[in-house]
């Protein structure tokens, strides 16, 4: 607040955030990170999903006031793009061998991985030292950047030692 508290005309300032402001934030998704970290993964074997479970902080200026907004990330909704219910979760997933989002392809293909994260906020406009909830929630939805992930079929063969 300024000095006193209050605008010139002696009412005091209220800063609040709405839901429909917190929508319309520039949020950036958590972003997509496949292992194992290949050009073509093997049907029926797992394909291992994580995200950035980092909240963001955006900052701006209401009436000459600092207002800084946090968003934290709450939900993940994985989509694998082979046409399965998308997998819901609050985990942001772990990297192998302690992998907690996972998904095995079944049929042959190109897959495009979607990853929608649903955000919770506060806003605070002491600089951080309390902050106060946003009612409501938004979403980022975070398309894998790469080219679609190929599953393909790999079929062992046993051969002599001189490759016959």
């Amino acid at each position: 607040m300024p000095e006193g508290g209050e605008l010139g005309g002696g009412e005091p300032i209220v800063i609040s955030v709405s839901v429909e402001e917190f929508r319309r934030l520039p949020l950036v998704g958590s972003g997509i990170v496949i292992e194992p970290d290949r050009d073509d993964y093997v049907i029926h074997l797992p394909v291992i999903g994580k995200t950035d479970p980092s909240p963001q902080i955006l900052t701006t200026t209401i009436l000459g006031i600092g207002v800084a907004i946090r968003a934290t990330p709450i939900e993940y909704a994985w989509d694998f793009g082979d046409g399965t219910q998308p997998l819901v979760t609050t985990d942001p997933g772990r990297s192998y061998p302690d992998q907690t989002i996972e998904h095995p392809y079944t049929e042959l293909g190109d897959f495009t991985i979607s990853l929608t994260t649903t955000w919770e906020g506060e806003f605070s406009i002491d600089g951080g030292a309390t902050w106060l909830p946003i009612n409501g929630t938004t979403t980022t939805t975070t398309t894998d950047t790469a080219a679609p992930i190929r599953v393909e079929e790999h079929v062992p063969l046993l051969v002599n030692g001189d490759n016959t």
